[in-house]
């Protein structure tokens, strides 16, 4: 998943970098007029498991998609347990490139019927796997036939 999360922003002309960012902010999405559209992860992330990174790497890279227009300023920083509107749209938006519907389904059908199963079959955060849930029931993915 990292290397697809790395190629879609490389596609989109996202520079990616490491900074020494303090605690609780975990990277920053920026672009703009003058501003090449820069994704910069703190250095505490290389520590951390993949798929922590691919959760933070697909949030930002969803206020990419979610907020930046051209030639407009976007500054988007992602910072750890923050719950704003703006937050829940990338938020929602890595949930869904993350999990498809067809995925979630097949981990579902494999007995992964809670959050802690679904958290170590899909390897990603227990916050993003709640939004995924919370969509699907939203938009009726998961009623039975």
């Amino acid at each position: 998943m990292m290397s697809k999360l790395l190629e879609m922003a490389k596609g989109e002309g996202i520079d990616i970098l490491y900074w020494d960012f303090r605690e609780p902010l975990q990277g920053v999405y920026c672009t703009g007029t003058n501003i090449p559209s820069t994704i910069a992860l703190s250095n505490r992330l290389i520590a951390s498991s993949c798929n922590d990174i691919c959760s933070i790497l697909a949030e930002l890279l969803g206020a990419h998609f979610s907020f930046a227009r051209a030639g407009e300023e976007v500054i988007y920083p992602c910072y750890n347990g923050k719950k704003e509107r703006t937050t829940l749209l990338a938020k929602e938006w890595a949930a869904n490139y993350l999990i498809s519907q067809d995925d979630l389904h097949k981990a579902l059908a494999q007995g992964n019927t809670d959050v802690n199963k679904l958290v170590n079959y899909f390897g990603f955060s227990e916050e993003l796997i709640k939004i995924r849930l919370k969509i699907a029931i939203i938009n009726k993915e998961l009623a039975v036939s």
